[in-house]
C-alpha cells in the first residue's frame, strides 16, 4: 500500500496525528533539557565558585580593583553559607535520625525495612551522608 493510495481524509489524519505526536516528544525533550539545565545553574550556586561567579556576574565590577575587592566578599560569604548548609545538613539529620527512632516503636519490622532502604537510598544517591 503506497500513501498514494490513503484517501485524502486519512491523510489528513496521519498528517495531524505525526505532527502531534512530534510536538509531544519535541515538547518533553526540550522540557527536560531545560529543567536539567535550571538544575544545573542551581546546583552550581551551592559551591563556592559558582557563587562568586554568580555573584561578580550580577555587579559587573566597573574595574578590575572593584572586581577583586567584589570576589573577596563574595568569597568570604561562599565560606559561611558553605559552613550554614553543612551546619543545618548535619542538624537535619540529627532531627531525621530522632524521628527513625521514634518510629521504630510503632511501625512493623517490615516498614522500618523499608523506612531504612529509603534513607539509605537518598543518602547514597546524594553522596553526602
Amino acid at each position: 500500500m503506497s500513501w498514494m493510495s490513503f484517501s485524502p481524509r486519512t491523510k489528513s489524519v496521519l498528517l495531524l496525528v505525526v505532527t502531534l505526536l512530534l510536538g509531544v516528544v519535541l515538547g518533553s525533550v526540550l522540557t527536560g533539557w531545560w529543567v536539567q539545565n535550571r538544575a544545573d545553574r542551581v546546583r552550581a550556586l551551592r559551591t563556592p565558585g559558582g557563587f562568586v561567579e554568580r555573584v561578580i556576574r550580577q555587579v559587573e565590577p566597573m574595574s578590575p580593583a572593584q572586581r577583586d575587592s567584589v570576589e573577596v566578599i563574595a568569597r568570604r560569604t561562599a565560606r559561611q553559607l558553605d559552613q550554614l548548609r553543612r551546619t543545618h545538613r548535619r542538624q537535619t539529620m540529627t532531627v531525621l535520625d530522632s524521628m527513625r527512632t521514634e518510629l521504630r516503636t510503632v511501625l512493623s519490622e517490615e516498614q522500618i525495612n523499608a523506612l531504612d532502604r529509603r534513607f539509605q537510598h537518598r543518602r547514597h544517591r546524594r553522596g553526602r551522608f
